[in-house]
């Protein structure tokens, strides 16, 4: 893997981009900073040619912007690829979908600069003809500006604005030990992909209900489109100021004995980093109900019961 335009150096391991993504703490700003030092030391001769002109506070936005864009991209995609295999689309045909897509956001970087300025095109592609497959939704997908607003780790400009030295994936994250009786008893709402990552949208529509108060237990009953459900858990009074989000691997499958380990974070959100919880559509409607439990020794707990239906094995 790699970026637009940005050819592996040679003898490289094929993950150079993730290496230069740690030393620049895993924001945008910050790798970009790091590889434009490093493509500043180049000699004359092995630098591309879209850097002449450019200085080094130009270049370095430059780069920024096409990271942001690329890994957009990869977010895009997969996403896409995701609900479509959901639906048991077999995968070559899903990929013959984004392909266009892929093609067109691979493009070279001098062909989106223009006055020593990058210019994004994501979302340019589904307004064409030719990529209508690829997203039929466009038209009512949420813009860039209310999805930074909605759901800031999911969205990477919050990356843009970063500091060099950024916060890691788990940057904020609370151990069980550094619980408080208060976080036990917080009102939690559910914040995602049914609701367009609105916290204000899902404080009308999405609050959990306490199910058992001794276990400091609360529930939730919602809707799962045939494509699945993404989320996270918010305080329904501060918002993305507090938040589960899963410890590991997002996937909730359906049953009891199929919970995941949340962790807690308090305070600003990464630089899209972090993970959401999953749960896979059975290509219809269905209903669920998502259970968290908290405790002072053990975290949070989440799962979710099918209340319409069969529940999943392992």
């Amino acid at each position: 893997g790699g970026l637009p335009g940005l050819a592996q150096p040679q003898g490289t391991s094929a993950l150079w981009f993730m290496d230069l993504a740690a030393m620049g703490g895993w924001t945008a700003r910050g790798t970009a900073k790091v590889l434009q030092e490093r493509m500043q030391m180049l000699p004359d001769d092995a630098r591309p040619a879209w850097m002449e002109g450019l200085s080094p506070r130009n270049l370095e936005e430059v780069l920024t912007q096409v990271i942001l864009e690329a890994v957009e991209t990869a977010t895009s995609v997969q996403d896409y690829i995701d609900a479509q295999r959901a639906k048991g689309r077999d995968f070559d045909e899903v990929y013959s979908d984004v392909k266009p897509y892929l093609d067109h956001m691979s493009r070279p970087i001098s062909e989106g600069l223009s006055g020593g300025e990058y210019a994004r095109s994501v979302g340019r592609p589904f307004d064409e003809p030719s990529a209508a497959a690829f997203d039929p939704d466009a038209d009512r997908r949420p813009s860039q500006e209310t999805l930074l607003r909605h759901a800031p780790h999911r969205n990477l400009a919050v990356a843009a604005a970063s500091s060099a030295a950024g916060a890691s994936a788990s940057a904020g994250a609370s151990p069980p030990g550094q619980w408080t009786p208060e976080d036990l008893d917080e009102p939690l709402m559910l914040v995602g992909s049914c609701n367009n990552w609105s916290a204000e949208d899902a404080q009308r529509t999405h609050q959990f209900s306490v199910s058992d108060a001794s276990r400091h237990e609360c529930t939730l009953r919602l809707s799962v489109p045939p494509s699945g459900l993404h989320f996270q858990i918010l305080s329904a009074e501060r918002h993305w100021g507090w938040r589960l989000s899963p410890s590991g691997k997002g996937s909730l499958k359906r049953g009891r004995d199929q919970l995941l380990i949340a962790s807690l974070a308090r305070g600003p959100v990464p630089d899209g980093a972090q993970r959401d919880f999953k749960v896979r559509g059975l290509g219809t409607e269905s209903m669920v109900e998502v259970k968290v439990s908290r405790s002072l020794d053990h975290g949070a707990a989440v799962w979710c019961v099918a209340s319409d239906g069969p529940e999943e094995g392992s």
